[in-house]
C-alpha cells in the first residue's frame, strides 16, 4: 500500500465531504467507491465521526495507529513514513458554524475535499488537532 497522498478522482456527482475526500486520498480509490462504501456506515456523507472514518480504513487494509491527545498541526504534517488524518475545528460555509474538518497529509502536503490535488499545508504552527496514523 501506498504511503503517498493520492490526487482524488472525482467519478461521481455526490457533493465530496471532506471525511470520504480524505479516505480516496489514502485509497487512491474514485469517490465513487469510496461513497458506496461510506454509505454502509452512515447515510448522510457529512459530520462524519473520526472513528468511522478509521473503520472504514481498516476495512480496506490498512493498519490505523489514533493518537487521541493534541499536537500541532504542522508538526505532524511534515512526517514522510506515513500517511495521516488530522481532525480539527473549523469553519464550514455549508453548515455556518465550527464543526470538525479532516484532512489527509504527508511530507507537508494535504489533500480534502476542496483541494483534490496534493497541495503544500498553510496553517498556524499553533493549531492543534487529533490524528490518525495510517500505516500501510
Amino acid at each position: 500500500m501506498n504511503t503517498k497522498l493520492n490526487s482524488i478522482i472525482q467519478d461521481d456527482s455526490e457533493m465530496l465531504w471532506c471525511a470520504p475526500a480524505a479516505i480516496c486520498a489514502v485509497s487512491g480509490k474514485p469517490t465513487s467507491e469510496i461513497n458506496k462504501i461510506c454509505h454502509r456506515y452512515k447515510e448522510e456523507l457529512h459530520n462524519f465521526h473520526s472513528m468511522v472514518v478509521v473503520n472504514i480504513l481498516e476495512d480496506l487494509g490498512y493498519t490505523i495507529v489514533v493518537h487521541s491527545y493534541h499536537e500541532p498541526i504542522l508538526e505532524i504534517a511534515q512526517r514522510k513514513k506515513h500517511i495521516n488524518l488530522l481532525s480539527f475545528k473549523t469553519y464550514c460555509t455549508y453548515h455556518k458554524d465550527n464543526i470538525g474538518h479532516i484532512i489527509a497529509t504527508n511530507n507537508s502536503y494535504f489533500v480534502d475535499n476542496t483541494r483534490l490535488y496534493p497541495t503544500k499545508l498553510l496553517i498556524s504552527k499553533s493549531t492543534k488537532c487529533w490524528f490518525i496514523e495510517v500505516k500501510a
